[in-house]
């Protein structure tokens, strides 16, 4: 099992993490500091939007496929983006809802999926579902993978 760590959702409570996961996860301080790190120090995209009412949109329908961005005027800075297994939907909500022509949109949806989430082994299915929504309910953006 592993947890992917792939950004964060509205004011991410870090240290809150750091706690969990030495908690849950049994890690030291340094280490878990360490992944916080990494999982906040994800670069946010930002992404031009024809103009404010799509930017809204966009991020108030994203949450349902797993994208997270905040809009500032015509801007939408992206957060976070659940793996996606398939970019090409992705796109396609990206060329439907937010306008893009499809080249464009699959380009968007590469840059959003990249890089790889921050990755941590887990040992037990439950511990890491318990984990997973611990974080979901600190702000981050996390899923349990095999």
């Amino acid at each position: 099992m592993r947890l992917l760590f792939s950004g964060w959702k509205a004011n991410p409570r870090s240290v809150d993490l750091v706690h969990l996961l030495r908690r849950d996860l049994n890690l030291s301080l340094g280490k878990a500091k360490q992944l916080v790190d990494s999982i906040v120090a994800r670069p946010v995209e930002v992404v031009e939007m024809p103009n404010e009412t799509a930017a809204r949109s966009l991020s108030e329908r994203g949450i349902d496929i797993g994208l997270y961005a905040e809009p500032r005027g015509k801007r939408l800075y992206v957060t976070g983006c659940r793996p996606a297994e398939d970019r090409g939907a992705l796109a396609l909500f990206l060329s439907s809802h937010g306008g893009f022509a499809p080249d464009e949109a699959a380009r968007i949806a590469e840059r959003l999926t990249l890089p790889a989430p921050t990755s941590i082994e887990v040992s037990e299915r439950q511990q890491a579902q318990r984990c997973s929504e611990a974080a979901e309910q600190l702000g981050f953006v996390c899923t349990v993978a095999e």
